[in-house]
């Protein structure tokens, strides 16, 4: 089984968190065994690896993307100009991909360059956002030939906090399969690895901004040690990495 990002990037902070260890990756997993061996100060335990992910803007991000349906850029024939917009996570993406090159015509038409619902309380904007969920947008000011619409992945707006990576902790160390796999283990000490992708924008900021809850994350006894990770900005193998 070849490795994954996110058990690289495990890898990359617990090595980098503790000095002189090493994260020795088990290739051989058919039966659901744990992910690594720790070994470290005459120590070996079990770590396996998970992510927390919001399940709702994963679904609407594949349907973004999803090519065989239009993927997330197309081409306008009503728009003069090309627009990013962002979708609400309940947002339906084959509408916004069948009507929004009207819906922003009319945007565009009345010298709108940049919106978003409720700020801005244009007819046009109200519109866009009741009939096809999409809450924001901004003119691309490419001088493009052919202009073209691009769906951006949505956002929650919603509040974020410490609290929101203690909770996601906790619901990432509840899960079964992770507890069944430390569980079997046999190992004194079983860690649970979290890594946080910046998809999940909420527990992602919280992470970055905030750092570990201060409150420690009530785990079951299959667990023993939890950590959190997350790259810093998209793209970097430079982790954020709490314990």
């Amino acid at each position: 089984m070849p490795i994954s990002y996110e058990e690289k990037l495990a890898k990359l902070a617990i090595e980098r968190a503790l000095p002189g260890s090493e994260l020795l990756y088990r290739e051989h997993q058919s039966h659901g065994e744990y992910d690594f061996e720790l070994r470290h100060n005459d120590i070996v335990a079990a770590v396996e690896v998970t992510a927390a992910v919001n399940q709702a803007l994963e679904e609407v991000s594949a349907a973004i993307r999803n090519r065989r349906r239009g993927g997330n850029v197309f081409a306008a024939a009503q728009c003069r100009q090309s627009w990013m917009i962002f979708p609400v996570p309940s947002a339906r993406i084959n509408n916004i991909r069948a009507q929004a090159d009207s819906y922003l015509a009319e945007i565009e038409a009345a010298g709108i360059t940049r919106f978003r619902w409720p700020r801005d309380d244009h007819p046009g904007v109200a519109r866009i956002f009741h009939d096809l969920g999409v809450v924001s947008g901004s003119v691309l000011n490419l001088n493009d030939e052919r202009p073209w619409i691009r769906i951006s992945a949505p956002t929650t707006g919603s509040a974020y906090g410490a609290p929101l990576v203690k909770a996601a902790l906790e619901r990432e160390a509840a899960k079964k399969d992770n507890r069944a796999k430390l569980g079997a283990s046999a190992k004194a000490q079983r860690h649970l690895a979290v890594h946080v992708p910046i998809q999940n924008g909420g527990v992602w900021c919280a992470l970055v901004d905030f750092g570990p809850p201060s409150a420690l994350p009530d785990l079951p006894a299959e667990i023993t040690d939890i950590w959190v990770y997350s790259p810093q900005w998209p793209g970097q193998n430079r982790p954020f990495v709490a314990t």
